[in-house]
């Protein structure tokens, strides 16, 4: 075993990294220069999550993301995370926090204006028709435990389990109870309006119980972009799938089915389900979306501990190589990034960690299913051929990005190279395993094409002269329609 070097960055990999880094923007890195610090540190997709701020330190933050963007020359995503019906303890007397005793009773009420020890208010008015007696009730992800013995119309009373320091704001979870709130709050729906009128590329679903929810969604996105009398962008943003209750993972096929990507959402599907559960979970969840093609993220505590600390654990590096084993698309920092004290070394440490894991013997992803069409058996043949050859990259001319989709569902271990005439598909491209893009002009001709290919290869270092790579793609001027598998040597 190779002897490494006492500092935790001083291994500087300079191999391609196929899994992708979600950074959330908080006011850490809330600017132009840390936000570029974080991109040339790995960050493909900036997530914006929109539990928190306002409407206009959104609309500034998109305006910064784009403009690091066009400064370090390399393709952002922005995601767009809704809150959902995300239950959760109003203000508390005196700023909180208040203090919860084991074997003590507190009242929680959905009348505003309690905020003690004895009665504080909770933001869900159906709590009390919602709960019975012996439900737990979860405070602060979990690390509160209450049980109900009785209500009334507006109060619900509990025995404390296990007690603890209480802050406002505090998420409230109902392991067990199936709630009627829809998926979309009246929040949310203001949120989406936004966040469609100002151009997101992708958009996060939280609390996901149905594949109805994603439907949904789908239909509001594409109503509010026909209410708009000019497009912010040319293709509707995607949508992910959050699973963090129950009842999304035993409707996760037909959820998968209808949503582009999902997120193993470990925090609040931690509360919800026993935690023991969510490792074992976690690894089901990313075979079955291997296994038909569709991206899926892993979030919440990566690195957690580089929110204070300088370099992360052993478990936490552990946890994010176990996540590049099982195959994820993507892995997440939230609060290391949003307001921890060392965002751009928990970029770092996030991508040194997954580039040691995929270089490693032990690496073996699952791939997609063959399906019996023409872009999926081109697809791939263009993965095999470049394992068999040991090309330099995989190179997809694409118009609307489902070749280099389809490309990156079979997980060839060279780059992909993306060759993106909208910079719209570009950027949705980014939170798709290995895939690397540049946005270039239409080719009216083969040729045109396959010179261009062999330039910008070059260009991204995705291969030098000499090397072999395998080039796909269509009919010049025909979007959508995969045409032929080419192998170019770079003279």
């Amino acid at each position: 075993m190779n002897k490494q070097k006492n500092n935790f960055f001083s291994n500087n990999l300079s191999r391609h990294r196929f899994a992708t880094i979600i950074c959330t923007i908080g006011p850490t890195c809330n600017t132009l220069d840390m936000l570029k610090r974080l991109i040339y540190a790995g960050m493909n997709v900036a997530r914006l999550n929109f539990s928190h701020g306002t409407h206009e330190e959104k609309k500034q933050l998109i305006k910064l993301i784009r403009k690091a963007e066009k400064e370090t020359g390399k393709t952002i995503a922005i995601l767009q995370d809704l809150q959902g019906p995300k239950l959760r303890v109003g203000e508390l007397k005196g700023g909180g926090p208040i203090n919860l005793i084991n074997d003590s009773t507190v009242i929680l009420t959905t009348e505003s204006g309690f905020g003690t020890a004895e009665k504080f208010y909770v933001d869900y008015k159906n709590l009390p028709d919602e709960v019975k007696s012996g439900d737990p009730v979860l405070l602060a992800d979990g690390t509160i435990a209450l049980q109900v013995i009785s209500k009334t119309k507006t109060e619900v009373k509990c025995k404390i389990i296990h007690g603890g320091k209480l802050y406002p704001r505090k998420g409230v979870n109902l392991p067990g109870v199936k709630m009627s709130v829809p998926s979309l709050t009246p929040k949310d729906v203001k949120d989406l309006k936004f966040g469609v009128e100002h151009g997101v590329d992708w958009i996060a679903l939280s609390f996901v119980r149905e594949a109805k929810d994603i439907i949904n969604l789908r239909a509001r996105i594409k109503k509010l972009r026909s209410s708009l009398k000019k497009l912010p962008t040319s293709i509707p943003p995607k949508i992910i799938a959050k699973i963090e209750k129950p009842e999304a993972v035993d409707n996760l096929d037909d959820i998968l089915d209808k949503t582009d990507c999902i997120m193993v959402a470990r925090g609040d599907l931690g509360v919800e389900l026993s935690i023991s559960k969510v490792p074992i979970i976690q690894k089901e969840m990313i075979h079955l979306a291997n296994k038909i093609g569709k991206p899926v993220v892993t979030a919440t505590q990566m690195l957690e501990s580089m929110t204070h600390a300088a370099i992360p654990t052993r478990a936490e590096a552990s946890d994010v190589a176990n996540a590049i084993f099982d195959g994820t698309d993507a892995v997440m920092l939230s609060a290391e990034t949003a307001f921890g004290k060392f965002p751009e070394e928990a970029v770092k440490a996030l991508n040194l960690i997954s580039r040691q894991a995929e270089y490693s013997h032990l690496f073996n992803p699952g791939c997609c299913e063959i399906k019996s069409n023409t872009m999926h058996a081109i697809a791939a043949s263009a993965s095999d051929t470049a394992e068999e050859i040991n090309a330099s990259s995989v190179v997809v001319y694409t118009y609307s990005g489902n070749a280099a989709i389809k490309v990156a569902s079979f997980r060839p271990k060279r780059p992909i190279l993306a060759l993106c005439t909208n910079i719209d598909v570009a950027r949705q491209l980014m939170i798709y395993w290995n895939i690397k893009t540049i946005t270039v002009p239409e080719c009216k001709t083969l040729k045109k094409m396959i010179n261009l290919a062999d330039k910008k290869v070059i260009e991204a270092n995705c291969g030098k002269s000499g090397d072999s790579y395998v080039l796909i793609a269509g009919t010049p001027g025909e979007s959508g329609k995969t045409a032929f598998l080419h192998v170019r040597k770079l003279k």
